[in-house]
């Protein structure tokens, strides 16, 4: 283990753990599917979700500053 640690990828896990925090805060953190095949669909339907979420903000906050800047 100690020879095939990558200190790079590692240092890439607290922002793994931020995005999946603020997915379970946002959209619970209860899986309701009982099924693994549905399971994994419900997870990825909430990581899109989440996708979509931040893309809507990022436009709103350009629209809001872009208006600012029009004064």
């Amino acid at each position: 283990m100690k020879y095939r640690y990558n200190k790079l990828l590692y240092n890439q896990r607290n922002k793994s753990e931020t995005i999946i925090s603020v997915i379970k805060r946002v959209f619970g953190e209860y899986v309701r599917s009982r099924l693994l095949k549905t399971q994994r669909r419900e997870l990825m339907f909430r990581c899109i979700a989440y996708n979509v979420h931040r893309m809507i903000n990022v436009i709103i906050a350009r629209w809001f500053l872009q208006s600012l800047n029009i004064e």
